[in-house]
């Protein structure tokens, strides 16, 4: 499985967005089966979701690295 280094939010977003695409499943839907918003979710595809902002911080303080091990 490939590995990408993910250094912000929005490069988490993206990711995540290109893999839900690829996959054909709408946004409402991995909402709705995940138990969250549609609006959430288009915010974390944005990179705009201040919960995952402030874990970057949190992050990167602490010198941690996030890392997606891709399907």
């Amino acid at each position: 499985m490939p590995q990408r280094t993910i250094k912000n939010p929005k490069e988490l977003g993206e990711c995540l967005r290109t893999l839900r695409s690829e996959q054909g499943i709408r946004q409402d839907d991995i909402a709705l089966s995940v138990g969250t918003s549609h609006r959430f979710l288009r915010e974390l595809e944005r990179g705009n979701a201040s919960q995952v902002q402030r874990l970057f911080r949190i992050a990167e303080e602490l010198g941690v690295k996030i890392i997606l091990d891709l399907p």
